[in-house]
């Protein structure tokens, strides 16, 4: 499993031994930079409302019915994503 910042903390401190080539300080140097995640400059405006907990339950059961994602994403007006999550136990609902 990725460790990101541990892996960061692990690159600054072989920084700070002596005797590393210039060569591997500037590559070790590079790649910590690789490791930070820039902020985005935007936000996607959601497109449909938060799942209840009445929808969490009819989206239970439409899959327990047969249903595939995309109908029951129609159905409830939710998209697919927050469909697979409340069938994933991911989201309960509001």
């Amino acid at each position: 499993m990725s460790d990101i910042p541990r892996a960061r903390a692990r690159l600054v401190k072989l920084l700070h031994f002596d005797g590393i080539p210039p060569f591997v300080r500037k590559e070790i140097t590079a790649v910590i930079k690789l490791l930070d995640r820039e902020k985005p400059e935007f936000k996607v405006n959601h497109d449909c409302n938060p799942v209840t907990r009445e929808q969490a339950a009819q989206i239970k059961l439409l899959r327990a019915q047969g249903h595939s994602l995309r109908q029951i994403a129609a159905i409830t007006k939710q998209n697919s994503g927050r469909v697979s999550e409340v069938i994933n136990g991911k989201r309960k609902g509001i």
